[in-house]
């Protein structure tokens, strides 16, 4: 397993649907199952929320989040 973290891209227009959670940090295997987990543990945060789809997550999306491996002498 490898630890990821999710970075917030800078404040704008971009955020005005979806929520930014600030910096996650995530383990997974790969980079596109990081977005996965970090979406669905959104999705359970707003569970009781019409944006609970996680499909609609701001993890899912390159634009509004960076993703980098964070390698064991970072952590």
């Amino acid at each position: 397993m490898k630890r990821f973290r999710l970075i917030p891209a800078r404040p704008g227009p971009h955020w005005s649907l979806l929520r930014n959670w600030g910096e996650v940090s995530v383990t997974a295997r790969t980079a596109g199952e990081a977005r996965a987990i970090a979406a669905a543990q959104e999705a359970l945060k707003l569970k009781s929320s019409a944006r609970s789809n996680y499909r609609a997550s701001a993890f899912l999306d390159p634009k509004l989040y960076s993703l980098r491996e964070v390698q064991s002498d970072q952590l």
